[in-house]
């Protein structure tokens, strides 16, 4: 993730389905799933070892190995 501040979550690819308390920071590394348009879906493990799966903005992810699917 790049960018300033954290990245908050999505239940969904809208603007409207924002998680307040579930987000990523600069730094941290997540899995792309799936892309839609702008959002993408990634997984993040957490900390304290759990998976979470969430939609964020595409543009505060740097991907460099592989692109997810379309």
């Amino acid at each position: 993730m790049v960018g300033k501040g954290r990245l908050h979550f999505h239940t969904a690819p809208e603007p409207g389905c924002q998680s307040r308390n579930r987000f990523i920071i600069p730094g941290d590394a997540v899995i792309a799933r799936r892309r839609h348009g702008e959002w993408l879906l990634i997984d993040y493990v957490s900390r304290d070892g759990v998976m979470h799966s969430a939609w964020v903005n595409a543009v505060r992810i740097h991907l460099t190995e592989s692109a997810a699917k379309p």
